[in-house]
């Protein structure tokens, strides 16, 4: 039964969508990207529907537009689009800056993505961030010096053992900075989650968590789920605060639900998947 819907959803996208967007090309006289610049509100409507177009279109010149490196530069590749399209400036004064703007929403998620790979992808390295990590924790816990470089106390905002900088192998850097920049730009909110994590009956880990909600935030920046979100923003052009933001909120949103649901640390694979499964349905 699956494979037979499977076939049929294949069918579709090969060859019934294209004949429709054929007959609405004759009958309105107008092709499917000009469509979707007066159809659709602006923001993640119109831009994922615009990068629906382009990927799936048969011409090489939509493909480049969206395409990272080019040898052409962005209003060169819109003309070319819009040439090929048979798109009139004149008649459609509205298309350029509409089409502009999505692609450059698209390239600007396509820029942010390869951003937080290298900075997941550098690796924690004690005299470049040894400070760096020191400031988490006098930003965490204020009233409390650390006793020495490697120690237990590390353990009390959340790391597996005396030396922090093991728990970042998988992250890099990125999670020791998506750590510090929740901790420095919501401290009062992160000292609270914090206070949650460190309870005796119900708490969890509240660095390893948070490398591991770091984790997941990258893995759907990858997916494109969370294109929703950065398409809908003012700015074309993200940027990696943008990105540290929305992992204060992914943080803040799983604590509220851990403190809901008071699980012990051994469910938590259980809440990870039950919480992810709440944001696929955002």
């Amino acid at each position: 039964m699956y494979k037979l819907i499977a076939v049929i959803g294949q069918f579709l996208v090969l060859h019934a969508w294209p004949m429709f967007k054929w007959i609405l090309h004759k009958v309105k006289g107008q092709c499917e990207l000009l469509r979707i610049q007066y159809e659709e509100q602006p923001g993640y409507s119109r831009t994922q529907r615009t990068e629906r177009s382009l990927k799936n279109s048969k011409f090489t010149e939509c493909h480049e537009v969206i395409a990272k490196v080019s040898e052409h530069s962005l209003s060169d590749r819109v003309s070319d689009v819009s040439l090929i399209k048979g798109v009139v400036y004149d008649k459609h004064p509205v298309f350029r800056r509409r089409f502009t703007e999505c692609v450059e929403r698209i390239l600007g998620y396509t820029r942010l993505v390869d951003e937080l790979e290298r900075l997941r992808t550098e690796k924690y390295e004690e005299g470049k961030h040894q400070q760096q990590l020191l400031n988490l924790w006098k930003t965490l816990k204020p009233d409390e010096p650390l006793s020495e470089r490697y120690t237990r106390q590390w353990g009390d905002i959340g790391f597996q053992g005396t030396d922090p900088a093991s728990d970042f192998r998988g992250m890099g850097l990125l999670g020791l900075l998506n750590l510090i920049y929740f901790s420095e730009e919501h401290c009062d909110v992160a000292r609270q989650t914090v206070m949650h994590s460190n309870h005796p009956k119900y708490g969890y880990s509240f660095a390893i968590v948070g490398i591991n909600l770091t984790e997941m935030c990258i893995r759907y920046m990858r997916s494109g789920l969370f294109k929703r979100h950065f398409y809908n923003l003012e700015s074309a052009n993200p940027t990696v605060q943008d990105f540290n933001e929305l992992y204060c909120y992914v943080f803040v949103e799983f604590d509220k639900l851990w403190m809901k649901e008071k699980p012990n640390i051994m469910q938590f694979n259980a809440m990870r998947d039950k919480y992810e499964g709440q944001l696929d349905k955002c």
